[in-house]
């Protein structure tokens, strides 16, 4: 569902042209409406291999195949863009580990809205439905499953306005929520507000300072997060990109376990000629999910993030990609007699595509897990994914 959404909102983008400093990244309006219809068929098939160092926990193996059918239509004016999209899957699950064999349906829905109200203001409004399964089940990464069906909804506003040649805002609301079939402990729904302010100060570099506020109201706990961002993007060349952020997150839980966290991130990507991009990123400090692990809340979590990836156009019809990411969770101050101590995860992953035809995309990859933890068991394992897929546009 993200990558069909992300897809629908692409094609969105690519028609709106803003007012003032808008047109930094401008398109050329559509001159007269135009509507389309767009349909494309995914198949793919994986297999999981996680490997469990403890002996509190059984190793798993699973065979998937899955296939979903994505239809998009597309309404354009000289002021507006409408994109419609529905999802019908299903899924195919073998659990050698959990000894079941199931078929199971992925249903979905969006609607993409942006339009521009007049020279200054731009309204965007994305909305999205999915009656589909709980992924971290359906992989395996534990030996039970949760909640193993549930409806996921989200509804996002915001609208951007030109204050001036360099000056931009942008306000916004967003609704979203999950409802679990199986496990009530995962329902909640969070409801967020937020504002960002912009200035492009020279040329090359933008800086901007955002606010958002979210209320997440779950069956297991409540919670407000605060999150305050200053940051900056700046074209070092024509194909060297900066991003750099410094902010604070504070979390505050109903049941205790309070936390507020320094955060910190630097994102580099460099087109380093017309077939070769590299990118590297890190980030340090707040985590969104919390000080919960396992069901046992710490006083203290500090993460570091660290990412690195090639991508490599070979031809017009070959591409290939790597990437390796690390991930350090320390916990510290358990509120109960769990252990305490570190949480080290590194995945390297690669991947192929290659167009076969205009209306043919054959993709192959492969990922692996080592995770080490001093915390929970169940997070000790190796991993091993295997993938090919299909994609076939009509």
């Amino acid at each position: 569902m993200k990558k069909y959404t992300y897809i629908a909102a692409l094609m969105s983008a690519g028609s709106l042209t803003f007012a003032g400093d808008f047109g930094a990244a401008s398109q050329d309006i559509e001159s007269s409406a135009s509507t389309s219809l767009l349909h494309n068929l995914d198949v793919a098939g994986f297999y999981d291999d996680n490997l469990h160092a403890g002996t509190a926990t059984r190793d798993q193996e699973s065979f998937v195949i899955q296939s979903a059918l994505n239809s998009i239509f597309s309404s354009r004016t000289a002021a507006s863009v409408l994109d419609l999209g529905t999802r019908i899957g299903g899924r195919y699950n073998e659990d050698a580990a959990n000894g079941f064999d199931d078929f199971e349906w992925d249903l979905g829905a969006n609607a993409n809205y942006y339009r521009i109200l007049n020279a200054r203001n731009v309204l965007t409004s994305l909305g999205s439905v999915a009656y589909r399964l709980d992924d971290d089940g359906a992989y395996g990464n534990t030996n039970t499953r949760g909640g193993e069906e549930y409806l996921a909804y989200s509804l996002a506003n915001s609208v951007t306005t030109q204050l001036n040649d360099t000056l931009q805002s942008t306000l916004g609301f967003t609704l979203s929520g999950t409802d679990f079939d199986a496990s009530s402990v995962n329902d909640r729904t969070n409801v967020q507000v937020s504002a960002k302010l912009s200035e492009r100060l020279t040329k090359l570099l933008r800086g901007y300072v955002a606010y958002s506020y979210r209320m997440v109201n779950a069956d297991d706990t409540d919670s407000d997060i605060h999150k305050l961002v200053l940051g900056g993007d700046y074209d070092l060349t024509a194909t060297e990109k900066l991003n750099a952020e410094l902010g604070i997150q504070s979390r505050e839980i109903d049941n205790g376990g309070d936390s507020q966290n320094f955060f910190a991130s630097l994102n580099f990507a460099r087109a380093i000629n017309s077939t070769l991009t590299a990118k590297l990123g890190t980030v340090y400090g707040a985590d969104e999910q919390g000080n919960i692990l396992g069901g046992v809340r710490y006083e203290e979590k500090t993460s570091w993030r660290t990412n690195a990836g090639l991508a490599y156009q070979a031809s017009k019809q070959l591409s290939l990609t790597t990437d390796i990411d690390y991930l350090l969770g320390q916990y510290e101050g358990a509120q109960t007699a769990a252990t305490e101590g570190d949480e080290n995860k590194i995945t390297w992953s690669t991947g192929v595509k290659y167009a076969y035809s205009p209306q043919v995309t054959l993709s192959a990859s492969y990922a692996f897990t080592d995770s080490d933890s001093d915390v929970l068991v169940n997070n000790d394992y190796d991993r091993n994914r295997f993938s090919v897929g299909a994609n076939i546009a009509f």
